[in-house]
This record gives C-alpha cells, structure tokens and sequence, in this order.
C-alpha cells in the first residue's frame, strides 16, 4: 500500500476539459433562461433573461426555459400560471457568430390590457476598462436594439429587434442594465412576433451547450446504477489506519492558522456533506458500507448538514412535527449511529446548528407574521440578529442538540473529540445577505423599528453618517455597523455555547455567495473562518485577470491569524465536465493555500440506499465526480502538493476595506495571486469596531495595498504556482499537477 502511495505521489495529473478553445467573444444559448450569454476574454459580459408583470408591476413568473435536442435549431417555451400569458419560439443561427430568437407570445383577452414585459440584458464590463477606452452599451434609435463595443479597434456586438419593439431604456438610468420591453400595456393583440439578433464582432463565434458537449439529448435522463457504492476503485484506508477511533489525539483546536489536536498533531481534513435524507434514511447496514467506502477514498471528515430543513422529512424534529421545539428520538439515533460508526473508520464530524429551519406558528416567535409573508413558516435568516425570540430558541436547540448523549459513544456531542467543529447558522450573514431583509420597504415594521433604532445607536456612538448607516445595500457606515451587529449576536451565541462546555472551534458562519472582504470582520469571532465557494462549468478557462473562479473565492476567505475551512465546493449545473478535473485542482490549490479542511458538496442529499442516477449534489454514485477523489485526498492529506514559497497580504485602510466592494469579482490582485502563492486578508484596527483586533502582515509577508495590481506578467496566458507544481493554461483548459 505504501508503494501506492509512492507512486501516486509523483504522477503528473494532466486534467483538462473538452472544450472548443475560446475566441475573444462566444456567443452561448442557456437553456435555463431560453436566451444567452456573452463571453469576452471568459468573462459572461452579458448575461439575458425574460421578464414579466401584470397588474402593478405584480410578477407574471412565465418561466421560460430551452430545450436542445441537436441544435441549433433549439426551442423555447414558457407559461405564466398567474395568467396564462405564453411564450414559445425557436433559435436558429445563420452565421458562425449569430443567434436569431423567433419569439412568439399569446395574452389572454383578460390580461391584454395589463400584461408587460420582454427582456432584461446585465451588463458586466468593469474589468475590459483599459486606458481611455470605456466599454460602454449605446441604445439604437427608434427602439430597434442595443449594441456594445467591448474594445476601441473592434466593432460591437449587437442586439436587434425587428420589427422594433415598444420600449427600450437604461434600467434606472444604469449603464449596467437594459429592459427591452416588447410587451406594453394595453397592447392591440393578443398575440405578438418577434425577431431578435445577436450578433458578435467578426472572429466571434457561437459556441455548443454543455448539454450538446456532453450529453444528448438530455443531461437530466443520466445513465442509472452505473457505480456500485459498495466499492471503491482504490483503497486508502491507510490514510486513516492510525486516526481509529476518531477522536483519538484530543479534541481540536484553532492554533494560530493551523487545526491542531489536542496531542499536538497537526490536523488536516479532507471531507464531503451528508446532507438532508442521506442523514436520516440510511439504514444501518448501508451505513457501515458507505463508511468503509468512504475511508477506501481518503475521506476523514463528514459534515451533517440540512438536518433541521423542512424539506427533509423525517428532520432532526421528527415526520410530521407542528413545531421546532423539541427533537425527534428517532432521527437523535440515525445522528447517534451515524457519529459511531463513522468514528470506528477513522472519520471526524462537523456539526452545524441551524441551516434549514422554519419557524411556526407554534415555535412562539415574535412579529412571525413579518418573517413568514403570508406563509405558515418562515426561514428567520437576517431576523436573528434582531429578533431576540429567535435567537431564544437557537440557544434551546443548541443546547439539546449539543448535551444529547450519544449511547453508542456515552458522550454527549458537545465532549465527543470526534466532532471537529460546530457551525452557528449556515449561510446567515447581514454584511453582505441578509441586512436588506430588513429596511424600510420590506413591510417588516418591528424588525425594522429595531433595526433602525440599533443604527442610530451606533451612529450616535461611533460618530457616522446617522443618513447612511442603516443603508444596507451601501458599502460605507453601514458595513460598520452591520459587522457590529452581527459582531454582538456573535458574542452572545459564543458564549452560550462555550458556558454548555463546547471545547471545539466555533464558525459563526460562512463567507459565500459573492461576499466581499467588507464582510469578514464579525467572521473573525469565530476560531475558523469557514468558506463556500461554488464553480461555474468551464472554470479551468477564465481567465484569471479578468474573471474569477471559484478557487480564487476560496483564497479571498483567508484572514492573517486563522485557520481556513471550506464547508462546501463544488461546480454547477449538473453535469459540468469539471466534475472529474475539480477535485484534485482544489486539492491543490488548499495544499498551496495551507487550508486546514475541505468538504465537497454533497456525497449524497438523498438516502444513501440505492445507485441511482447522480446529481449535482448526488456524488456518491457519480463516476466523474469520484474518479479523482482518491487522488486528491491523498495529494492534500499527504502533502505532495507543497505549501506556497511566498507569501502576500492584502491590506488596506478601513476607509478602502468598508468604503468599497473588494473581492476576487472587482480584485485583480486576489485572482491573479490566488493560484501563485500563499495569500491572506491582513484586517486593520478599525476604530468604530474597538472589538475587532487587527491582524496586520507579518515580518516574512509581502505587503500589497493595491486591489487592481496584476501578478502575472503581461501577456503571459497561464498561471503556475511559486513551487512550480501547479500550473493552469486557461487558453486551453489544462491543468497541470
């Protein structure tokens, strides 16, 4: 076995995709939307969608999706339930770089007098500003389209309607957004015709689907049974041979940026999701198997996840429970034997507390009403840090959860050394998410009267803008203050659970979904700082000075001082071909990076029962996405991939950090860096955040405090890590480890 690993070790993984290598400008129908995307230098610069009201601006929701059987020709078709209004047509291409939409829409006679709508076309083009040169859409006269020239010797693309449509401008005068109303009010027909074509500069090209890339005719009637998870195609289970059973070194702990145990070793975890059902409907046989399995693979870290989500059903409160007071005895065991036979192989636990849960009428929550809009429960993200009823019955769940004694184990969750780590609320942060929800104009009435009483009391504390702070949407004072606040329920929380005698490190939750650094004080209260991150297909080909992948995210979560952990990565739609490359590219990339554990999202979402047909968040029985698993468990686990030679850090001054949106979206320095060498967030102290303490660069880092700085030298078309192990050719889609 020792041989294997040897081997294995110094093979040269070359992973790449199938793809068509890309022309400056690619032209792609999505079938999600029925309509486009605009690709320039990998960057989506355009991006379509269909939009429809009625009444007063209420929304149509037509849904209009494509269908692709060989095309093009492809299809399009949606309907309105609200009011019938629909919408069909075909997509046909006349020209190497030219789409041509043949829209035909129908209004019943009831709502012709109301029915509006068309298409809604975002803008991106920050990054293409070069010089004098602004890329900037200009509207045609008389409604006949729009068009963009995206650099200053080139012509533009463009986008015509005929017969010319019946209104088309800036949305709010932005720049960045244009409706193009085809549909208008009181319209004289019930049925409507249009033509549109986009067309692309000469050298642009349209490009295939994934779908026609990768599966005909359809990428959602995949191949059924086709991976036994009884087997696995290598065994690694020496990797966790001497860690049996887990939770044998002593609890965990956060040591400066490092996972320790309690023993002194070092700790590093490369782990998956066992999400909703897969928790709860496993039967116990099955669950030995896919332990086994999953020590064959490498893996030495499960995270429970979507135990308390009303999707799930049994969840942790039970089948049919009318509340989320108490917990189910049955779905306690399924968690108990889950964590004992996960132990016997070697393997740790994340817990999270709350992720999916829904409150009730009979959950005793104040201004419920306000949370649930019209619907028996509602998901409390953002009111927690407001409401103090909720965060009641987080610390009443916390602390039956957390002293449940598990009677394979005899230790209650909170003294089980083989629980790594415990997560207050998933995915729930008011920096960047949830603050909105909120303002003035949500029909929130208390929970905005609290609101805004706590920014005027922090605005008569600290000295900011009392116009501005309560802003939300705004980079500026109302990041200070929404640190603060979630800074305060932060504490509360942390302390509750270290006075219930939790040993472990606590993530207060996770920077996601398009966060910016702006977000990451109140996330350093925690002893981790925990990611997610999620890829679009094709990321092997962005490139790096002008788009951003999903690896350049994870390195934007990295603060001086602290340990980094990745709770969920993955790439979507399902079946994206980075399926099989991604694993050991993040592998790699966490190696470079120094990160302490990384979960894939999901090993299984459903009852790990049967093969069945894989799915995005499905990995357990998908060929493609366990195929390098192994591989990169034993590269990251290992250490093959070394750690980065340099290292740099980001710093900036509170007025840049809180005054604009910094992230690897906007920053040219944390793409570009992110696959070369080590790179960490180094936080200031910020006066109007006393609580907060700086991490300011160390002797041996590299100081950087432009965001926009390029690290790769000019045109240069790849990207290779400082200890030359790790090398991308975005041009081409390769990989090299």
């Amino acid at each position: 076995m020792r041989k294997f690993s040897t081997i294995i070790a110094y093979f040269t993984f070359l992973l790449l995709l199938p793809v068509t290598l890309y022309a400056q400008s690619t032209l792609q129908f999505d079938e999600k939307t029925g309509l486009f995307k605009v690709r320039y230098h990998t960057l989506d610069v355009v991006d379509a969608g269909f939009v429809f009201w009625h009444d007063k601006w209420q929304w149509s929701g037509v849904g209009v999706r494509g269908k692709i059987i060989d095309g093009p020709p492809y299809t399009i078709a949606g309907k309105s339930k609200k009011t019938g209004f629909s919408l069909h047509g075909k997509v046909t291409s006349e020209a190497p770089n030219e789409l041509t939409w043949h829209i035909n829409t129908k209004i019943p006679e009831k709502w012709r007098e109301s029915q509006l709508g068309g298409i809604s076309f975002k803008i991106n083009t920050d990054e293409f500003i070069q010089g004098k040169f602004v890329p900037t859409a200009q509207l045609l006269p008389d409604n006949k389209g729009w068009i963009l020239q995206l650099h200053s010797d080139q012509p533009p693309l463009s986008v015509r309607f005929e017969p010319p449509i019946a209104k088309i401008n800036f949305e709010r005068g932005r720049k960045n957004q244009i409706r193009a109303y085809f549909i208008q009010k009181d319209i004289s027909q019930n049925e409507h015709h249009l033509k549109m074509t986009v067309s692309l500069p000469e050298g642009g090209k349209v490009i295939p689907t994934t779908a026609e890339r990768l599966a005909k005719p359809s990428p959602t009637k995949w191949y059924r049974n086709v991976l036994s998870f009884k087997h696995s195609p290598v065994d690694l289970g020496f990797l966790n041979f001497n860690e049996k059973p887990a939770g044998k070194h002593g609890f965990i702990r956060a040591d400066g940026e490092n996972l320790t145990f309690e023993d002194g070793v070092k700790a590093r975890f490369w782990g998956v999701n066992f999400s909703g059902s897969s928790l709860f409907k496993t039967t116990e046989s099955n669950m030995r198997v896919h332990a086994k399995r999953l020590s064959r693979l490498g893996i030495n870290l499960v995270r429970f996840h979507h135990h308390d989500s009303r999707w799930v059903k049994p969840n942790i409160f039970g089948d049919r429970a009318d509340n989320t007071l108490s917990l189910d005895a049955k779905s306690l065991k399924k968690l108990d034997l889950w964590i004992k036979i996960l132990r016997e192989e070697g393997i740790y636990i994340w817990l999270d507390l709350q992720v999916g849960r829904r409150f009730g009428p009979k959950d005793d929550i104040q201004y419920l009403s306000e949370i649930a809009k019209g619907k028996k429960t509602g998901l409390a993200k953002g009111f927690n840090y407001v409401n103090q009823s909720i965060q009641d019955k987080m610390k009443q769940f916390s602390e039956s959860y957390l002293s449940h004694v598990n009677p394979y184990t005899s230790l209650a969750y909170k003294d089980d050394p083989a629980i790594i780590s415990v997560l207050i609320s998933n995915e729930n942060d008011i920096t960047h998410h949830f603050g909105n929800a909120m303002l003035p104009n949500k029909k929130v009435p208390e929970h905005n009267k609290i609101y805004m009483s706590l920014a005027q009391e922090f605005a008569l504390k600290t000295g900011v803008n009392p116009k501005k702070v309560w802003r939300s949407w705004e980079h500026g004072p109302s990041k200070l203050f929404l640190n603060d606040l979630e800074h305060q329920f932060n504490k509360k929380m942390i302390k509750h659970l270290k006075d219930l005698g939790v040993k472990v490190p606590i993530v207060p939750t996770s920077t996601w979904g398009g966060s910016a650094l702006s977000s990451l004080p109140a996330l350093t209260d925690g002893d981790i700082i925990d990611v997610h991150s999620y890829g679009k297909p094709d990321l092997l080909t962005l490139n790096p000075r002008y788009s951003a992948n999903m690896v350049h995210w994870l390195a934007a979560g990295s603060v001086v001082g602290k340990p980094v952990s990745v709770t969920e990565w993955n790439v979507s739609p399902f079946p994206a071909f980075d399926r099989g490359s991604l694993p050991t590219y993040v592998a790699s990339i966490a190696s470079l990076q120094d990160f302490d554990a990384m979960m894939q999202y999901a090993y299984g979402q459903a009852s790990l029962n049967n093969a069945g047909s894989p799915r995005n968040w499905h990995s357990f029985n998908d060929p493609a996405a366990l195929a390098m698993m192994p591989a990169a468990a034993l590269l990251y686990r290992q250490g093959h991939v070394e750690q980065a030679k340099k290292e740099y850090h980001l710093s900036f001054s509170p007025d840049v950090l809180m005054g604009q949106k910094i992230a690897p979206s906007t920053s040219r320095a944390i793409r570009t860096l992110a696959e070369q060498s080590k790179l960490r967030i180094a936080l200031p102290a910020i006066k109007e955040l006393p609580w907060l303490k700086s991490n300011l660069a160390s002797k041996n880092a590299i100081v950087i405090n432009d965001p926009n700085q390029d690290f790769i030298p000019k045109n240069q078309n790849f990207v290779c890590s400082d200890t030359q192990q790790i090398c991308r050719y975005w041009e081409r889609g390769v990989i090299t480890i």
